[in-house]
């Protein structure tokens, strides 16, 4: 979307992260699949017309490798590992924001998951609210 500023600021935030390289990551996750088609609706990217978006293909990833590598805590310790005999499932927090479509795909491809917490619902009239007022 652009450049992220400051309301009334005279320049860019400071990041105290590398920026995300978003071209690699598309080709990583392969978010524009070549071979796609909107018939296969358990291909996460029918639901954007050839799109899947990143935060769903990292979740996928995720649920594929159980999850192995990620239960980290802030202080770096390892948990227990997530057991295949657990029946409550996954939870996912995602702060930020989540669409409906990215809510929707994420329970239908992801059945393991079984709450998703968001600290915002995007829509597209607040994306656009958002995006004029920068």
């Amino acid at each position: 979307m652009g450049l992220i500023r400051e309301k009334g600021g005279h320049g860019k935030m400071q990041c105290e992260y590398a920026p995300m390289l978003f071209q690699q990551m598309k080709k990583n996750y392969e978010m524009l699949p070549e071979n796609f088609s909107e018939a296969k609706l358990n291909d996460m990217a029918y639901a954007y017309s050839g799109f899947s978006p990143l935060l769903c293909k990292i979740l996928e990833e995720g649920d594929r490798v159980k999850w192995a590598g990620w239960p980290k805590t802030m202080l770096g310790e390892d948990l227990d590992p997530i057991s295949d005999k657990d029946p409550r499932g996954t939870c996912i927090f995602v702060i930020g924001g989540l669409t409906r479509s990215e809510m929707a795909l994420i329970r239908e491809n992801l059945p393991n998951i079984a709450l998703i917490t968001t600290s915002a619902l995007i829509t597209g009239d607040k994306l656009l609210n958002n995006i004029t007022n920068i």
